[in-house]
């Protein structure tokens, strides 16, 4: 009799193979996959690009420094000369005050002699005419514009004033204030400094030697001449200045203050829009002032005015003739257009110079006063004699300029 094999044992039997199967596969994983599975592939991210914003506009600020009467006399020429090689090299007088001049953003200084080249004689006082060195030396101690509207500006005539303009142009120094025809007359100067044109106008008291000309009316501009000065600062204007210097001949010669004239002649030209006026000739310093002028439509305007910067560089040597005033004006240009000039600083001058003996020379040196009154080692450097000297120098322009309108730096 044929036994039935019970399907109990059967089920039981493939339960417990699948059971070792499917503890196979938990213990080699592989066993129910491919041996090498395909990379997954991250679905692709949208790029979300988000605007930039814009810059925000901000003021445009520059500095103007300004200086006086640069000029070379007899003594000078003397000194500064060196047969071995054939040269003059005026750098030396200029290198302690380079680097006041260097931090400004434009610096001008009033030109008050001639480069009118070897074929005139090099000479000083009273007809000057200057070798092309100066310029030079003017240029590398951080000058940028030489302003020519004074009285010795036409001391070798016509030949000397062309003669001084190749010169100026070819030492890469930029000039104002003296024409010989009416197109130069009216190709004003205007320099955009770091986004802010600056219109820069200059004005010569009236001398006859403009009649010895042909174009005598495009020569020089005269600071008297009130409707010339109008017409000038509306033409600048509409050429696109921002802001008008005017660079101004006048004064008394060693008068230490301005005259009522003066004022009320720097109210005017204010109102017209001058925005600064630099004050050269009487070869002293003269105050500083700040002016507010209410126009006729009762606006009111404001300018700055240094009624004079003094001497530069000369030989002369007497107390007051032998100072002057690196005048620093901070100007911002918001971006709306409007003009704000900011506080007004200087730095006071003095000229060292001493006489040396069996030539008819002197050395000239030009010395930040506050920075040698202030440093202890600087100031005993100095003799007796020029302690003397830098200390009255530094208290006679801090006794004259109101700190109100200007504030002395000590550099």
């Amino acid at each position: 009799m044929n036994k039935r094999k019970n399907p109990y044992i059967l089920l039981t039997l493939l339960f417990i193979i699948v059971l070792i199967f499917f503890g196979l596969s938990f213990k080699y994983p592989n066993i129910l996959s491919p041996s090498i599975k395909a990379p997954e592939v991250e679905p692709a991210k949208e790029t979300i690009i988000k605007p930039t914003a814009s810059p925000k506009p901000t003021d445009a600020v520059i500095t103007i420094s300004a200086v006086g009467d640069a000029m070379a006399h007899e003594s000078q020429l003397i000194h500064d000369y060196n047969d071995d090689p054939d040269i003059y090299d005026f750098y030396p007088v200029f290198e302690k005050i380079a680097p006041t001049l260097q931090k400004a953003d434009f610096a001008i200084v009033n030109l008050e002699t001639t480069i009118s080249g070897d074929e005139f004689p090099y000479t000083g006082y009273p007809d000057f005419n200057t070798p092309i060195s100066f310029v030079d030396a003017l240029k590398k101690s951080g000058i940028d514009l030489a302003t020519l509207a004074n009285n010795h500006t036409l001391d070798m005539g016509a030949v000397g004033a062309k003669n001084t303009f190749e010169n100026l142009k070819s030492m890469g120094m930029d000039y104002t204030g003296l024409s010989l025809n009416k197109d130069q007359y009216y190709d004003y100067y205007i320099k955009d400094i770091k986004g802010i044109k600056t219109a820069v106008i200059a004005y010569s008291w009236r001398t006859s030697i403009v009649n010895n000309y042909n174009e005598k009316d495009y020569i020089l501009r005269f600071w008297d001449d009130i409707e010339g000065i109008e017409a000038d600062i509306k033409n600048v204007k509409d050429l696109g200045a921002d802001v008008v210097v005017m660079s101004v001949h006048w004064g008394t010669e060693y008068r230490r203050s301005y005259t009522k004239e003066q004022r009320k002649l720097a109210e005017t030209y204010i109102a017209l829009g001058a925005d600064v006026i630099l004050g050269s000739h009487p070869h002293v310093v003269e105050p500083i002032e700040r002016i507010s002028v209410k126009l006729e439509n009762g606006e009111t305007r404001e300018g700055v005015v240094a009624y004079s910067m003094g001497n530069f560089i000369s030989n002369m040597k007497a107390r007051y003739n032998n100072t002057g005033i690196v005048v620093n004006i901070a100007i911002r240009k918001t971006p709306e257009g409007e003009i704000i000039l900011e506080p007004v600083t200087y730095v006071p001058t003095l000229i060292n110079s001493n006489r040396i003996y069996n030539i008819e020379a002197s050395d000239h040196v030009i010395l930040p006063a506050g920075k040698y009154i202030n440093d202890k080692n600087l100031f005993e450097s100095l003799t007796e004699d020029e302690q003397e000297k830098i200390t009255f120098a530094y208290n006679d322009l801090a006794e004259l300029i109101d700190i109100e309108y200007a504030a002395p730096l000590n550099e």
